[in-house]
């Protein structure tokens, strides 16, 4: 089973405990008030997905679960000139793998392009090949212009682990 939960998105809609806010969030990127919404929102998320791992290993052991957020934190990102902190911000994604009776290890590195390729390879004996890791970013004004980043990225990781 495949499943899509759309947390921590806008609208924000929840706090930290799962009750419904009736305040309006701003939509001004800069506004502190849609930073915490989204920390809310994003802690509540933190629980439910807890609970539901809690479940499917109590209920079935057997099964395989991956944990993959789609993107990082994006209000503050300046879309059109990105910084490279933008970009660390924008590609820092989320991945926790549970993979029973398989002994494997992801390489840090990975994009997500490779997830499904490494999962169907080590249960179902594909051999499909794992592509290149690279990053792509774009500008939501002109999404189908896409601009290589991989290189921006890795040198920022790289200089970051040694400063």
């Amino acid at each position: 089973m495949h499943m899509h939960v759309r947390f921590p998105h806008q609208p924000l809609i929840f706090d930290s405990e799962g009750k419904r806010v009736l305040n309006p969030i701003p939509t001004n990127r800069f506004d502190s008030a849609l930073k915490d919404a989204y920390l809310q929102q994003l802690i509540f998320t933190e629980k439910k997905v807890l609970e539901l791992v809690d479940i499917l290993q109590k209920e079935s052991p057997e099964s395989v679960i991956m944990i993959i957020s789609d993107h990082g934190y994006r209000p503050d990102i300046n879309w059109a000139e990105p910084s490279n902190d933008d970009l660390i911000r924008g590609f820092n994604v989320i991945t926790s793998f549970y993979f029973p009776g398989k002994e494997f290890t992801m390489d840090e590195k990975i994009s997500l392009v490779n997830v499904y390729r490494i999962f169907f390879n080590e249960y179902f004996d594909y051999e499909l090949p794992i592509l290149a890791d690279k990053q792509f970013w774009y500008n939501p004004s002109n999404p189908y212009i896409h601009f290589d980043v991989t290189d921006k990225i890795e040198t920022r990781i790289l200089n970051n682990i040694h400063d």
